[in-house]
């Protein structure tokens, strides 16, 4: 019974480190953070923060995944796409004290680390390693963000649709250059992404599938020649998909 504490607390350090901006925080960093953590688990379509909540926390995703829509100041809502394990939302709050602009939903059953904004803010700011952390995943998702941008302006739905699931998928474990993305977004969830109509998703979903470039099951989407897909022109002379939206 004396070692049940110190275990679940290492348990829980092992859990953080799936955060992407934490893995090589420091082993005192990381006990900050959890000093006044707390731990949710959500249900698959359990709604974790709303529009207007005034809260600051910030999440750390270390199971599951959320999707997250985006309210703008006249009411506009857009879907900004799905945040994974090892991704953390909330942090925005966290930084600027605004309410939320976010509607955030689980899309799997996931595991969230919940700090508040003043710890968040009180660890990150005292170590450089970790704002400079922060800072790279905020730039990533702008450069993502003006990837998903240039796409849906210039490219066609095929195109499109190729670079935001090669952006959303993971290799595969067991190096065999497959990629994956588990949970599978729906149809509809990538029609908005990309801005299509979802009858157009169906029907590119099946094309790549008939040329064995993909395979759909239940539990997820699996992208059997990444390399092909990469590279597959929409018609002769359109620019080779690029699935880096960090690249330069």
């Amino acid at each position: 019974m004396q070692d049940s504490a110190p275990s679940a607390e290492h348990s829980q350090e092992r859990a953080l480190r799936r955060v992407t901006m934490l893995r090589d925080a420091a082993p005192a960093e990381l006990a900050a953070l959890l000093r006044n953590a707390r731990w949710r688990d959500a249900a698959m379509g359990e709604l974790i923060l709303d529009f207007g909540d005034p809260s600051d926390e910030v999440f750390f995703v270390v199971a599951g995944c959320v999707q997250v829509l985006l309210r703008t100041a006249e009411g506009k809502e857009f879907l900004f796409g799905e945040i994974r394990e090892g991704g953390c939302f909330g942090e925005i709050a966290a930084i600027d004290g605004q309410a939320r602009s976010a509607n955030v939903t689980s899309r799997a059953a996931t595991r969230l680390c919940i700090v508040s904004g003043a710890t968040f803010l009180a660890v990150v700011l005292a170590s450089p390693a970790l704002c400079l952390a922060l800072l790279r995943m905020m730039s990533g998702r702008l450069r993502e963000n003006g990837e998903r941008l240039l796409e849906i302006a210039t490219l066609p739905v095929r195109q499109r649709l190729a670079a935001t699931l090669l952006r959303l998928a993971r290799p595969r474990a067991g190096g065999t250059g497959e990629m994956v993305l588990s949970p599978p977004p729906t149809h509809q969830t990538l029609a908005v992404l990309i801005g299509a109509r979802r009858e157009a998703i169906t029907r590119e979903m099946a094309g790549m599938a008939e040329a064995g470039l993909v395979e759909t099951t239940r539990r997820a989407i699996i992208i059997r020649r990444a390399d092909l897909l990469r590279q597959r022109p929409d018609r002769p002379g359109s620019r080779r998909l690029r699935g880096d939206a960090g690249s330069s």
